[in-house]
């Protein structure tokens, strides 16, 4: 008799040290360490909340581990995406600091399309350094990536590309189709009259456009900007001259 109460007592004994182990267990998991040091951008929980770890681990909080390096995620559109590489200088403003320049370079370009309204551009991965702390996570930047610099060129606006005067005042029938190919119009003795001058451009942006041959320093090419006659009250801009620089 006495036998198989200390048998019952030890199996006892057994059950409540399995409990106390499985209780030990679960106190430990109450205690939630970060996977790596950092700043929390966004907390996802709420004190009170019932958490399930059920198929996967669910998330508590958004770190970022490291803020002084971070990186810029830049759409650009495919007929632009073929002139990225790799290692590419890249300048960039934020909305916050409109007067201060960033620098930073593309570190990658993913394959992935993204398609938008149609609209298929690709991603483009820029590393930036952020020692002074000035860039937040989730900030809007304006990304200027450099394809391609020349120094001590001869350009002109890109707008003398486009310009077409009127076939009346280019001396050539309404119907008339001109030659393939770049030109710029440039200004001559009567200012009505201009003369289409084919050119070989290199690179262009914005507001430049390099001109490899065809002009020389100096040269004025007409770009849409206003009138050369007397003023007339119009909705449209018309015609003014520039220099070739």
């Amino acid at each position: 008799m006495a036998a198989a109460q200390i048998q019952s007592s030890n199996a006892q004994i057994r059950q409540a040290t399995a409990e106390l182990s499985s209780a030990r267990l679960d106190l430990k998991r109450t205690l939630i360490v970060a996977p790596a040091s950092g700043v929390i951008i966004n907390k996802l929980v709420e004190p009170g909340t019932t958490v399930a770890a059920s198929f996967q681990t669910p998330n508590l909080f958004e770190i970022a581990a490291d803020i002084t390096k971070m990186q810029v995620e830049a759409s650009v559109d495919e007929a632009d995406i073929g002139q990225i590489a790799a290692s590419q200088r890249v300048l960039f403003t934020v909305d916050s600091y409109p007067d201060h320049v960033f620098r930073a370079a593309v570190r990658q370009i993913r394959k992935a399309p993204v398609e938008t309204q149609n609209v298929v551009s690709y991603l483009v991965i820029i590393d930036v350094d952020n020692q002074d702390g000035k860039l937040l996570p989730g900030m809007t930047a304006n990304v200027d990536i450099i394809t391609g610099t020349r120094s001590a060129v001869l350009r002109v606006p890109t707008g003398a590309l486009r310009f077409r005067p009127k076939a009346a005042d280019r001396g050539a029938p309404a119907d008339a189709k001109p030659a393939p190919g770049p030109a710029v119009w440039v200004a001559g003795s009567d200012p009505y009259k201009p003369r289409r001058q084919p050119v070989q451009t290199g690179l262009q942006g914005d507001d430049h456009a390099e001109i490899v041959s065809g002009l020389k320093p100096g040269d004025k090419v007409l770009v849409r900007t206003r009138s050369l006659k007397p003023r007339i009250p119009t909705d449209d801009a018309d015609d003014d001259d520039s220099t070739a620089s």
